[in-house]
């Protein structure tokens, strides 16, 4: 890895090695808290931040992590855990839990999503607004500042889209598709469904470890540079939520041009504008009616 100091105590991490092993990142951390007072690290990687994380760093969702041991984030797979550990990176967004979906649900789900265990995140942009439901993988390696800056990423667009953003009603961290599987693709959008695909190894340690070692043997691809303080996450959500956005209002110009036509069809006495201009056709109606 590659860092440069800037200002006072603070670090930025301008480039390392894909993939690389946690442990590198930790003895990284441990020297520069051993040897730089006031240390602040300044990074959007989702892997070092995360090994930071938990490690006794400590920092709001997007900014620079320091040294704090009282806030340390233990590894944990317990969905109301996960749900707290968000939460706190949240504070401006209320984040709920479900509670046990039962077996019949829970197999349905890995049948569907290609993951082996998942539970579900909820969170809306106001109290008045319908959820979307974020479902998560169950695994001790989760990456909670990823997935909470999905949800900060969903949410802000909502509140700032309204209506045309609403048809986002599911983000779904899975591997649904063989180029979610592969690592060839990081995100999807399922207009029909208003659900949204993520990768789900982007929401993993080991995860995003297997997709960084793909990629490298395919020399390189992913998705395209994000500026810091985003990163892949932000980028990949705010992406798929434009695809769904789109849809949605392609969707609502097509019922608005089929509204017209039938207007315009009643005002000639028939029920839709065709009848009136293909009324010399077969099956039209005849002329003047």
């Amino acid at each position: 890895m590659f860092a440069e100091p800037l200002t006072g105590g603070a670090i930025t991490l301008v480039a390392r090695t894909a993939p690389i092993e946690s442990a590198d990142v930790v003895a990284l951390l441990e020297a520069l808290t051993a040897h730089v007072p006031g240390l602040e690290l300044v990074t959007a990687d989702p892997l070092v931040r995360d090994v930071a994380r938990g490690h006794g760093f400590a920092g709001p969702l997007r900014g620079a992590l320091v040294p704090d041991a009282t806030q340390s984030q233990g590894a944990s797979d317990d969905p109301a855990a996960v749900r707290d550990a968000v939460q706190r990176l949240l504070p401006g967004i209320a984040v709920g839990v479900e509670k046990n979906a039962g077996p019949a649900r829970a197999l349905l789900r890995r049948a569907v999503s290609g993951v082996a265990s998942t539970f579900n995140l909820f969170a809306r942009p106001d109290e008045n607004a319908p959820p979307t439901r974020f479902s998560v993988p169950e695994r001790s390696d989760l990456l909670i500042e990823s997935v909470a800056r999905c949800i900060d990423t969903t949410i802000a667009i909502r509140r700032r889209f309204g209506r045309a953003a609403s048809s986002a009603r599911r983000v779904s961290f899975d591997h649904a598709d063989f180029q979610l599987l592969s690592g060839h693709n990081a995100g999807s959008a399922d207009r029909s469904s208003g659900v949204i695909h993520m990768n789900a190894s982007l929401a993993s340690l080991e995860g995003l470890t297997m997709m960084e070692i793909l990629r490298a043997r395919r020399g390189g691809g992913g998705s395209a540079g994000v500026p810091a303080p985003y990163n892949q996450i932000d980028g990949t959500t705010a992406h798929e939520m434009w695809h769904q956005m789109e849809g949605a209002v392609e969707a609502r110009r097509s019922m608005d041009g089929i509204e017209l036509r039938r207007g315009l069809g009643e005002a000639l006495g028939v029920e839709t504008l065709e009848q009136a201009v293909n009324g010399v056709r077969p099956r039209s109606p005849p002329a003047g009616s």
